[in-house]
């Protein structure tokens, strides 16, 4: 129990290189402080660093406590603010996904010039970011999926009709949200910007940005399964005869466990950790269990958060919050 933590934000520098941002969409606002993109670099410069990827309508202060306890194990931390985000709702409106993978990916390129080896930890539609950017590049040392956003269940086809109707006519739509003084949040000031970001982002539907989210989050399943049945080419030889494998991509919508005789074929699977809180039935469960129908459960680095919810490293549960961070920890010093 970390009751009445404080967390040490001394070592923090709000800035990461502004050339990851060239190309790509210039907001126009300010960002809230919560936003500021951040960066937590030792003086003498070590052999690894973790990329932080936020996640859709989400912003850098949500990962004060991974990157506060991966910079104490020695790491050098980055943790970027996507385009359109922790800005305005106009902003966010006028970026696209090749904004915020373009971000993401340039971050990764630059980093893998002054790093022996980068490694990711990602949230929710920032999972599936890192699976576009990282999940083939063998640059790239370990993966952390938290919350991992692969399938969204509000995301159904009626769904999808009503968003494609209603966009247009109106680029958003209003939706429930109201601040919750549940969450432990970390950043700066804390919660001092939350009222912001909840007008601006929370308490809306973005009717054409819900579908980048939707397309990025099926794109990683494609990708996750090419690379699985890459793995069981290499590993196995001709697997193309073995009658199980060619569904696998297909798997992830059914829900099911992997195939015998498919994912244990395999002798290995790309490293990576999933943090799976088992409060969030609508994202990240079904998308563990899309990830694990893949390539199978036996293959599968993951950890169930009973008391976790979708939002895990500032969370009503301070157990859960802690059980996330130290899986991390425990995960890059392996």
């Amino acid at each position: 129990m970390i009751e009445n933590q404080t967390i040490d934000l001394s070592d923090i520098v709000y800035s990461v290189p502004q050339v990851w941002y060239d190309g790509w969409y210039k907001d126009k606002c300010d960002c809230c402080r919560a936003a500021r993109s951040f960066s937590m670099v030792h003086i003498e410069k070590p052999d690894e660093c973790w990329l932080i990827i936020h996640g859709y309508r989400g912003y850098p202060g949500e990962f004060v406590r991974p990157a506060v306890d991966l910079y104490s194990l020695g790491f050098d931390v980055f943790v970027p603010r996507l385009p359109g985000h922790g800005t305005s709702w106009k902003d966010f409106e006028k970026t696209r996904a090749k904004d915020w993978v373009g971000v993401a990916s340039r971050a990764l390129s630059d980093l893998k010039k002054k790093y022996s080896k980068v490694n990711i930890v990602a949230h929710s539609m920032g999972t599936a970011i890192a699976v576009k950017i990282a999940w083939n590049d063998p640059a790239v040392g370990k993966i952390v999926l938290a919350s991992p956003s692969f399938i969204n269940l509000q995301m159904s086809l009626w769904a999808r009709t009503v968003l494609r109707f209603a966009g247009l006519f109106t680029p958003r739509l209003n939706c429930h949200w109201h601040q919750s003084s549940k969450f432990h949040l970390h950043y700066e000031n804390a919660p001092a910007d939350d009222l912001f970001l909840g007008h601006e982002y929370w308490t809306w539907f973005f009717t054409h940005r819900l579908f980048d989210y939707w397309h990025l989050s099926r794109n990683a399943q494609k990708i996750i399964a090419a690379s699985f049945r890459k793995e069981l080419a290499e590993n196995a030889g001709n697997v193309e005869s073995n009658g199980n494998i060619g569904n696998v991509e297909n798997s992830g919508s059914s829900g099911k466990a992997g195939s015998p005789g498919t994912a244990g074929d395999a002798k290995k699977v790309r490293s990576h950790l999933i943090l799976c809180p088992l409060q969030d039935k609508l994202i990240s469960v079904p998308s563990t269990d899309i990830f694990t129908s893949i390539i199978g459960t036996e293959n599968a680095n993951v950890v169930r958060i009973s008391d976790g919810t979708h939002f895990l490293f500032y969370d009503k549960s301070l157990q859960a919050e802690q059980l996330a961070v130290d899986s991390i920890c425990r995960y890059a010093l392996e």
